[in-house]
């Protein structure tokens, strides 16, 4: 008996063990199906010590530069720094509904492979979004996915901070320029 594990989830297989969990009684011959078993073959106490290993599983792993989903090579932009405006307006508005895949398409873009290495793409740029975002959904791992959000979530929260204290202190500089020059006027 194979049973797959938590990290080997798609973004939308992971989604429908999510709603199969928040359900009022909980289908567990669903959950096992969306783990791989074949719940036919299988014995009342097999289904029960499946099910309770599926509980004990978490998602773990760690953020890689590069991912392959259905042979396109992704680069993950770790550096928020680098976004360019599209990236990051449209970054704001994938918030608002926070569907994993539309963020991760912000900050994974396709590469194209040239006969000296891999070239970057650009965001947006020779190539379909909607497939990008689709594709992320049925066939992205959901671990890596969370590794990812986590990371972007910690890099923006820390970006942010960092944009608070630079605008802050530009503010500060301003006002005590203008009251210098106001004082200068007064003599």
């Amino acid at each position: 008996m194979k049973i797959k594990h938590l990290n080997e989830l798609t973004i939308k297989e992971f989604e429908e063990y999510n709603e199969l969990l928040n359900e009022e009684i909980i289908n567990e011959v669903e959950v096992l199906k969306i783990f791989g078993l074949d719940t036919s073959k299988l014995s009342i106490q097999e289904m029960k010590n499946a099910f309770n290993k599926i509980n004990s599983m978490t998602l773990s792993g760690s953020v890689k530069k590069y991912y392959t989903i259905k042979g396109i090579r992704y680069k993950a932009s770790l550096n928020l720094m680098k976004l360019n405006a599209a990236q990051f307006i449209d970054f704001q508005a994938y918030m608002k509904d926070f569907k994993i895949q539309n963020i991760l398409s912000v900050f994974m873009i396709p590469q194209t492979k040239v006969w000296y290495g891999w070239k970057d793409g650009k965001y947006n740029t020779e190539y379909n979004p909607i497939t990008v975002i689709d594709d992320f959904y049925n066939e992205f791992r959901m671990s890596d996915a969370k590794i990812l959000s986590d990371f972007f979530l910690s890099q923006s929260t820390s970006l942010l901070k960092t944009m608070k204290d630079y605008l802050t202190k530009k503010m500060y500089l301003t006002k005590k320029k203008q009251m210098i020059k106001d004082l200068k006027n007064l003599k």
